[in-house]
């Protein structure tokens, strides 16, 4: 793909009518024009089109011609615009607000600071430099900047500023309570956040979501082959899928774990820590939660057991993926986040250039909104998939899961199928549903501990449950389709077609409208013919793409069609841009061969739409149509997948 092609949307930046923030002139000047270089400009943005056998996985991925593509302009009638979160946000994070009560005003306490940015990270201006270089690229932009608000904050609210970031743009400083609503009140401030904060993660238990028992781990019922079946991920490990490289964020890894320790999968080990707030690295890892977190989440990942009487692989319990992964410990030893400490490991992962990210990670109190959000927005826009945990004990949405370019992971029992109730759930600031789609939980994986002796144990397994577990599966799952969809491509494969193909592989139709399963069970495309790709999409735009199983090994038979989009919201990160008539709504339509409308996908809500059909024969070409019902901003970036198989009988 040419440059044309990977041009990325403009995720956030000045609101209307305002300055480009507080800095210095010079850097404010470059800054827009990075923005502006960055926006797609229209209808006239470039189709790309791609088609991959799901029956031949090992075949490369051909690029398809986009002369039969359509765009055309239509009026329908408007739709009635649903209503966002009745919530009243307020820009200091709930847990520093409960720290500011009762403390004297000249008392001081350390707050992360974020801020509206003035970079576009995937600008064609700064698309051409990867990794240092961008690292060193952005300093030097954002320095005049910083400078600035360094003094600034200084003389209006004693604010004493401790460490920078490249990434986005935000501070670490120390400030007195008694000015903390002062900054809050700039229109430049999305989030005051405390420097730790976050709900400690879930470890293995003896129990486990509903379904799932202590005396199942290690029986037929509850290993990691159940959730491999449940997802058919293995032929895609099996045609060569299951190499390259997983960022884990979580609360560390028992490295020492005979499933982790004997794999040659470890890449890198990380402790970002509140103290000293940057990443250090080191040749071993300790699990901060007595139980063992992210030693589950890394077993479920890659890790691989060998029977010590015969040296043979135990297939069982073998992780989803061949990947190497680096574990990033971004929970201090209480099992509190680390905003310094989770800042820098984004940081660090972007100049790793890992494809894929999992985060568990859950912090509550406006999920969409603040450093985290702001952060994976940016991985995103960088073509890293981030796939996170949705959390456990309800309440509000969680962050990062609550932002618009994460896939967000709920879970359902492996044990009885039935859903995890209790996992956090609903709408975000601007109306969308969380989470996108679930996943197996209840997992008999690693452990620091074994449920028989209850001593810690580098053989020791119990059942990982919640959305943690979930979250373990489908990142493996996501990072095994992303792989097969980029088969032969030199670019790197945008997330939102990831996104969009998983959503298309889930059970459930957005139709449905649903915050407990989202787009339903996942379970990957594993027959006939997936085509995918990206499109501009403005208002009243009606592009029109044809699909068929012709060619592609799909049997002369009545055959089953299937497609997902998925958009990001940029912005809706930002509180003055989160409310649901910013959003856009884009509709799905499917016609059969004849042009029969025969299946559509219209709801307001989600940023997905999903539609599906059964009918004709393999050579019949299918019309999958993008509208653009409403679309506040030039363009929208839509990620597409259509799905072409032979139906089932019943079907």
């Amino acid at each position: 793909m040419t440059p044309a092609h990977r041009m990325r949307h403009r995720r956030s930046g000045p609101a209307p009518g305002r300055r480009p923030g507080a800095g210095n002139l010079a850097a404010a000047v470059v800054a827009t024009a990075l923005l502006a270089a960055g926006a797609p400009r229209g209808a006239a943005a470039d189709i790309f089109y791609y088609r991959a056998s799901m029956d031949s996985l090992a075949a490369p991925v051909a690029r398809l011609s986009v002369s039969d593509t359509v765009r055309s302009q239509t009026v329908r009638p408007p739709k009635p615009v649903p209503p966002g979160s009745a919530v009243v946000f307020d820009k200091v994070h709930p847990r520093l607000r409960s720290q500011l009560m009762g403390m004297p005003g000249d008392d001081s306490l350390t707050i992360f600071v974020t801020m509206r940015d003035t970079v576009d990270i995937a600008s064609p201006a700064l698309r051409q430099f990867q990794k240092q270089a961008l690292r060193d690229t952005l300093i030097r932009l954002r320095r005049p900047d910083y400078d600035t608000l360094a003094v600034q904050f200084d003389a209006r609210y004693g604010a004493r500023e401790l460490r920078r970031y490249w990434m986005i743009r935000a501070l670490l400083v120390r400030m007195p309570a008694g000015f903390v609503d002062s900054l809050a009140a700039r229109p430049d401030v999305i989030r005051l956040e405390p420097a730790r904060g976050g709900a400690p993660p879930d470890g293995p238990s003896s129990g486990g979501p509903p379904g799932d028992t202590a005396e199942s781990c290690g029986s037929a019922s509850t290993p990691v082959l159940v959730a491999r079946d449940l997802l058919g991920t293995d032929a895609y490990v099996d045609a060569g899928y299951g190499r390259g490289h997983i960022v884990l964020f979580d609360s560390g890894l028992r490295s020492s774990h005979v499933q982790l320790a004997g794999t040659g999968r470890i890449r890198s080990l990380y402790t970002c820590q509140t103290d000293p707030g940057v990443c250090v690295s080191g040749p071993n890892q300790t699990d901060t939660v007595v139980q063992g977190h992210g030693t589950a989440s890394a077993a479920i990942l890659m890790g691989a057991s060998v029977d010590p009487a015969t040296g043979v692989l135990l297939d069982a319990d073998r992780g989803l993926t061949q990947a190497t992964i680096a574990s990033y410990k971004v929970y201090d030893e209480d099992d509190s986040l680390s905003f310094p400490g989770t800042t820098d490991a984004f940081q660090m992962a972007l100049l790793e250039g890992a494809p894929t990210i999992v985060a568990e990670i859950a912090v509550t109190g406006g999920g969409d909104v603040g450093a985290l959000s702001e952060l994976a927005g940016q991985a995103f826009a960088r073509d890293q998939m981030v796939v996170a945990a949705m959390g456990n004990h309800g309440g509000t949405l969680t962050s990062p899961a609550g932002a618009s370019e994460v896939f967000g992971v709920g879970a359902y029992s492996l044990g009885n199928g039935y859903f995890f109730s209790e996992y956090v759930r609903g709408r975000t600031l601007d109306g969308r549903y969380k989470p996108d789609a679930t996943g197996p939980t209840g997992v008999c994986t690693a452990s620091n501990k074994s449920y028989q002796t209850g001593v810690d144990d580098d053989h020791g397994m119990l059942s990982f449950g919640g959305t943690s577990c979930a979250t373990a599966v489908i990142g493996g799952a996501a990072h095994l389709l992303r792989n097969r969809l980029s088969a032969g491509q030199a670019d790197p494969l945008p997330p939102g077609v990831v996104y969009a193909a998983l959503l298309l592989a889930a059970d459930r139709d957005a139709a449905v409208g649903d915050t407990l399963e989202g787009g339903g069970r996942v379970r990957l495309p594993n027959a006939g013919v997936l085509e995918f790709g990206e499109v501009d999409v403005a208002e009243h735009d009606l592009v029109s793409m044809p699909v068929s199983g012709e060619g592609a090994g799909v049997a002369e038979a009545k055959i089953l069609v299937t497609a997902a989009i998925w958009w990001p919201e940029p912005g809706v990160n930002e509180q003055d841009a989160s409310t649901a008539e910013t959003r856009s709504d884009i509709d799905l339509l499917l016609l059969d061969g004849n042009g029969r409308l025969v299946d559509s996908s219209l709801d307001r809500v989600p940023v997905y739409e999903r539609v599906e059909a059964s009918g004709g024969s393999a050579d019949t070409r299918w019309t999958v149509q993008m509208y653009g019902a409403r679309v506040p901003a030039e363009t929208r970036r839509v990620y597409w997948a259509a799905w072409i198989r032979s139906a089932d009988p019943g079907d």
